[in-house]
């Protein structure tokens, strides 16, 4: 099959670019800025990269005309959520305007398979568990623009324009060649400064966080179930965690023995859903014998990641 991975070479691009290259039937074209890197370039990856903005409708058609894919795995979004609640057109750029490229330059009659990289923050502050039918309230640019383009999605799966549309909304992602989040930041102010930490909020935020590599392996075996033309799903684990226990689990695997400094606010920065957690009932139906690690497995799984890669002088695994 041939398949168009744009973001491929980012965080969750590039695992699951690897993923995708386990099946030898499969002929990848990745489209991605590189603004966060080549973290392709630590996989096995021999396939074609094209560097490109997604904000460029030409740059988009040029590489649709190429790869003709099949499928399309649409994973282009602006990662600093912080900075884009500040300025929305971060976000419209990087996320809506992506998604309106990647839809228009799709080749006139080739219908591909379209499977699209959504979040938690669609739905805002809810209560918990979230299913998929929960009303979606979003109360972030990010959270709106990722909305926005699941409806222009689901508008052209009814106009024919594409054949498939699968959706998966996720929770924190975690893991090897992180790029962003709490983790992420945490490893760089230690860096800073090993004796004090500065944390968003009170630390009382409590999110589920998954795996890079278990989510991949999720999206990739049910973008192939034949049983459905459009599905949007959550995928997460069943439980969630505190920031004040991620620093907990920070001290235990550095060792290092540094000051947390938390907020008053119960919420980190503008936008934030400070608490919440899923309904995975869908997905424990869509694959009942899949185990997802639990939030906890995968924060400790992240942080060794990270201190594999880190520049501080802590322990190693």
């Amino acid at each position: 099959m041939k398949i168009a991975v744009f973001g491929g070479a980012g965080f969750i691009g590039s695992a699951l670019v690897h993923q995708l290259s386990l099946d030898p039937q499969n002929e990848i074209f990745v489209f991605d800025n590189l603004s966060m890197g080549n973290k392709l370039e630590a996989t096995e990856f021999k396939g074609r990269i094209h560097v490109g903005d997604c904000r460029n409708f030409d740059e988009v058609v040029t590489f649709m005309r190429v790869a003709r894919p099949e499928r399309i795995f649409h994973l282009v979004a602006n990662s600093d959520i912080r900075r884009s609640s500040l300025n929305p057109k971060i976000e419209y750029e990087n996320t809506f305007v992506s998604t309106c490229n990647i839809v228009n330059a799709i080749i006139p009659n080739s219908e591909p398979q379209v499977v699209f990289a959504s979040s938690s923050a669609i739905y805002g502050l809810t209560k918990e568990p979230i299913s998929e039918n929960e009303l979606k309230n979003p109360i972030s640019p990010y959270g709106w623009m990722k909305l926005s383009s699941e409806a222009l999605l689901t508008s052209s799966l009814a106009a024919g324009t594409i054949s498939k549309l699968v959706g998966f909304r996720f929770p924190n992602v975690v893991g090897k060649r992180m790029t962003h989040g709490v983790i992420f930041d945490f490893f760089r102010k230690l860096e800073q400064n090993p004796s004090i930490l500065q944390i968003l909020g009170d630390g009382h935020q409590r999110k589920p966080y998954i795996d890079v590599e278990q989510l991949v392996e999720v999206i990739v075996r049910i973008t192939s179930l034949e049983t459905f033309k459009e599905l949007f799903v959550n995928v997460s684990p069943d439980d969630s965690i505190s920031v004040r226990k991620i620093v907990q689990i920070l001290r235990k695997e550095t060792g290092l023995d540094f000051e947390g400094k938390y907020q008053e606010s119960p919420i980190g920065w503008f936008g934030d859903v400070p608490k919440y957690s899923f309904s995975t009932s869908l997905l424990h139906t869509l694959l009942p014998e899949f185990q997802i690690a639990s939030s906890e497995e995968a924060v400790v799984r992240a942080i060794r990641s990270q201190i594999l890669e880190s520049s501080l002088r802590i322990r190693r695994f």
